[in-house]
């Protein structure tokens, strides 16, 4: 073949390519051709109860489901309880799908064995998803290699026995979904090595077992609550994400803190229900759950300031006291809903308020330093106080306000703002705002409207009196108005 001179003068822009085309069409088709997982599912047979999982009469294929990372259990229910024992020992597949229910009362159960969750060959990660009406029981010791979620989206829920234990190697996260009435019980032990993560946005999630052993991290979700009744131990923390619901009630020893988010009711049924390590604070509330008497928490605190902070219930109105050290971040609020007392030392950044509006909200303090600027907002009616067992000082210079925003005042009554065992604070030191406007400081009442009087700090008020000059003007409008109603009369006669 003949090659014209245009041709051989013009360069193929393909031809310096030619070494990579192959290689690269070689991955592309290699890629195309790749088959996706096939999963293979097993479906228990409707009607047989008690069968071992070995025997082919017990699923619908006739044929005994093969472990693997691309095996999926199913267990349906509408026509009689069911319930089968895994005799093939540590069990290997992906997913777990448990359906149906009706109106009488019929369970499900899976006994025996171990289950072992594992990501199938496309990369999907394992779970169980429940869609059930009745109560489905696991109790199967359950192994997570790679993260295991369990979804609860029925009315039946989900519950994992004291057979039921549950080693978390690989992450495991538990929901139950929006509008789903059926909860989540743990009753089985629990060993936690990595994330365990909770997250109720339908029925409830309580963790019962009288062992949680956590070394990982435990991430409460939802706001219709999570619970742990028993123990937590191991060097792991618990954090509590906002607007979440969680109560913690064991006696404790998990050293790795407890994080607590803006938003969040965090109930406490025991003294050691905060394990060992720090408290953090971010916001949202922390209370007494339903003690009437409360408890004492030895922990460290740190309230970051990020968001108001309020310690008690009103309702629930157990007194909590809290030993450990407490700091409390710049432009911090702490409020307060039920007695509170601090006897540890507290360490006060710039501009922290307390807020003591609500009734019944005493807060005692070990000591004060005002030195960064301390606001204290009270209700006068509410009749809440803040008292220090030790000392009110101000080192360099601070400022103490008062916000009586609100408040009631009724004048020559006396009013206690705070009590104290010690104050080196003078008059200079001492601030007040929001008061009614027709009222102002009684002079006549120790230094200026304020006193120190034995171990407390107390205020009195009178009503506003006019200025001389405003005297004046008003003797001098009614004057004015008095003589042009004269002149209207004389014109008129």
């Amino acid at each position: 073949m003949t090659i014209s001179p245009i041709s051989r003068s013009i360069p193929s822009p393909v031809r310096p390519l030619r070494p990579f085309i192959l290689p690269l069409l070689a991955v592309f088709l290699a890629d195309l051709h790749t088959a996706s997982a096939v999963l293979t599912t097993w479906t228990y047979k409707q009607g047989t109860s008690g069968l071992l999982w070995s025997d082919p009469n017990a699923w619908t294929t006739g044929e005994v489901p093969t472990p693997g990372q691309d095996t999926v259990l199913r267990f349906n229910m509408s026509s009689s309880s069911l319930s089968g024992t895994n005799n093939l020992g540590s069990f290997q597949l992906n997913e777990v799908l448990v359906s149906g229910g009706n109106t009488k009362g019929w369970t499900m159960a899976a006994n025996g064995g171990s289950l072992n969750f594992v990501t199938n060959s496309d990369g999907g990660l394992p779970s169980i998803v429940a869609t059930n009406v009745f109560s489905f029981t696991f109790a199967i010791p359950i192994l997570v290699t790679d993260h295991l979620s369990v979804t609860s989206s029925g009315a039946g829920g989900l519950s994992f026995n004291d057979k039921g234990t549950i080693t978390n190697n690989g992450g495991f996260s538990v929901e139950t979904t929006s509008g789903a009435t059926g909860g989540v019980a743990f009753n089985g032990n629990i060993t936690n090595n990595s994330d365990f993560k909770t997250i109720a946005n339908g029925g409830g999630i309580s963790i019962t077992a009288a062992q949680f052993t956590n070394n990982g991290t435990i991430t409460i979700s939802g706001a219709n609550g999570t619970s742990f009744t028993k123990v937590i131990s191991g060097t792991g923390s618990v954090t509590v994400e906002a607007g979440s619901k969680a109560s913690l009630s064991g006696s404790s020893s998990f050293s790795g803190g407890v994080t607590v988010n803006d938003g969040v009711n965090l109930s406490i049924g025991h003294n050691k229900a905060l394990g060992s390590g720090t408290v953090t604070l971010k916001g949202g509330t922390i209370s007494s759950g339903t003690s009437t008497t409360g408890y004492t928490v030895a922990n460290v605190i740190n309230i970051t300031g990020e968001r108001p902070v309020v310690f008690g219930d009103a309702v629930k109105s157990g007194t909590m006291t809290y030993s450990g050290a407490v700091t409390i971040g710049d432009n911090a609020t702490v409020s307060t809903a039920s007695e509170t007392i601090f006897t540890g030392a507290i360490a006060a950044g710039n501009n922290v308020t307390f807020d003591l509006t609500a009734a019944n909200s005493n807060l005692t303090l070990n000591s004060l330093d005002i030195s960064n600027g301390v606001t204290v907002k009270l209700d006068l009616d509410a009749g809440s106080l803040l008292t220090l067992t030790g000392g009110l000082t101000n080192a360099t210079g601070g400022l103490l306000t008062f916000d009586l925003s609100g408040s009631s005042i009724v004048a020559g009554q006396t009013y206690r703002l705070i009590g104290f065992g010690s104050t080196t604070l003078t008059m200079a030191d001492l601030n007040l705002l929001g008061l009614d406007p027709a009222y102002q400081l009684d002079t006549t009442y120790g230094t200026n409207g304020w006193s120190v009087t034995g171990s407390e700090l107390d205020i009195q008020f009178a009503q506003m009196v006019p200025e001389p000059g405003t005297w004046a003007m008003l003797v001098g409008g009614l004057g004015m108005l008095l003589g042009f109603q004269r002149v209207r009369r004389q014109k008129n006669s």
